[in-house]
């Protein structure tokens, strides 16, 4: 966060302004004299915000480092988390003097117009919202009420399936896989049970990361900032990440405990045509196979292997079939 925030500062470089401030200076009919004064005046403080950047991106690989030890060491975490708040928060009130001094050369007049952008700035909702009630005459092509059609020309004369979800099934994406494994009813209800108390693990797991992130920013928003407390809170929530990972690659050995040998044969062949899916998506692009006319549902192949815990889910045992 801190180096987006950085490097959103750094796009306002002298030769960034050239190029994206000159309507602001026109709207304020700055003069030559105007102009190189705020030069002056904001040119240290880039040279400042890029050592700071370089340092921030140091530190930011640091923690890196320590959050793959084991034991995990709080102290040195909190050590560089608190410093990287330390930084943002004197490039805020760095920022604030050289607006206060970039201000004191503009005149009265000039003034009054920034005075009008910024309270355009804090009613920028306001405009929207009041763009969405049609009310303003201003670029009426971008409000709610316009009908928004696509002008892109079909590819193909192919129409894909549309396929039409019947409310009253609830969707199982496990469906497609473990009609894929041929599973039987004894291995899809042990399935389904699995995925039901791994992904209750995971959630509890998930929460423990979100406690320990809603600390750490309690803690850096904090005066003074107390190292000790960051980095307790931060190496709490490193630690319930590991877990989620542990617990993944035990879901996926359970989960394959429960196949034959000519299952977990099939369930190889999936592994490798989905790391063949950059390539067939590349041969596509460059005109070796034909666009898919369709696609096919996409399925989820929670607790079987490697995937994403953000999508894992839990389904009712009495749905297996």
């Amino acid at each position: 966060m801190l180096r987006l925030v950085i490097a959103t500062l750094l796009l306002l470089t002298p030769a960034a302004a050239q190029r994206f401030g000159s309507l602001t200076r026109e709207f304020l009919e700055l003069t030559e004299s105007q102009n190189r004064q705020l030069r002056e005046i904001i040119e240290p403080y880039y040279a400042w915000l890029q050592v700071q950047q370089d340092r921030a991106g140091q530190v930011e690989l640091e923690i890196q480092e320590e959050a793959v030890k084991t034991p995990l060491d709080a102290m040195a975490l909190g050590v560089r988390f608190a410093e990287l708040e330390a930084i943002r928060r004197e490039s805020v009130e760095r920022l604030a003097e050289v607006v206060r001094r970039r201000q004191a050369v503009l005149t009265p007049a000039q003034l009054i117009r920034v005075a009008a952008l910024e309270e355009a700035y804090r009613l920028r909702d306001i405009l929207q919202d009041a763009n969405c009630e049609s009310i303003l005459r201003t670029n009426p092509e971008r409000a709610c009420g316009v009908i928004s059609v696509n002008l892109n020309t079909p590819t193909g004369s192919a129409v894909p399936t549309v396929t039409i979800w019947d409310p009253s099934v609830p969707f199982d994406p496990t469906e497609p896989i473990r009609r894929y494994l041929e599973l039987t009813p004894a291995q899809s209800a042990a399935y389904l049970r699995n995925l039901s108390v791994q992904g209750a693990r995971q959630r509890a797991a998930a929460c423990r990361v979100a406690y320990g992130e809603q600390e750490a920013k309690q803690e850096l928003a904090a005066s003074p900032l107390l190292p000790a407390r960051i980095g307790f809170a931060k190496a709490n929530s490193i630690a319930a990440r590991r877990l989620i990972a542990s617990l993944q690659e035990e879901a996926v050995a359970d989960n394959q405990a429960l196949l034959t040998p000519v299952q977990l044969l099939r369930l190889q062949a999936l592994q490798q045509a989905s790391e063949l899916v950059n390539t067939v998506n590349l041969a596509r692009q460059y005109s070796l196979l034909l666009p898919a006319a369709s696609r096919a549902p996409v399925f989820l192949l929670s607790g079987i292997f490697g995937a994403d815990p953000v999508g894992f889910c839990a389904f009712p045992v009495s749905e297996a079939q």
